[in-house]
């Protein structure tokens, strides 16, 4: 270590030492109530299957709130780069999303001119 800076550091050391400071005082914390567990589910069945009569394909995952969102959004014609913008989630994550869940686009570039 410089010498200068090991002699600012003691100075400083012996300042706060002069003020009466004995280290980090604890902070208040507010007392924790006991949380409900969660109740678990059963990914077996999917509760929403008898009321749109959809299954999932075979290895799929179950869908997500975003999976859900991209899939409406893709089925209305919706470009990745639309639904990226619309979701405020980068592109390349909207396209790992509908390859994760078997979801294709009509249109991949917007018709634009």
């Amino acid at each position: 270590m410089h010498p200068r800076a090991a002699e600012l550091i003691a100075q400083t050391l012996a300042r706060v030492q002069a003020r009466g400071f004995n280290g980090l005082q604890p902070i208040p914390m507010a007392p924790v109530e006991s949380i409900a567990p969660v109740r678990q589910g059963s990914l077996d069945h999917d509760e929403f299957a008898e009321i749109d009569g959809t299954t999932p394909l075979p290895g799929a995952p179950p869908l997500t709130h975003l999976a859900e969102r991209v899939l409406s959004m893709a089925l209305r014609g919706c470009t990745p780069h639309m639904v990226a913008h619309e979701l405020r989630l980068h592109p390349k994550r909207v396209r790992q999303i509908a390859r994760d869940h078997f979801i294709t686009f009509n249109r991949q570039r917007s018709e634009e001119s």
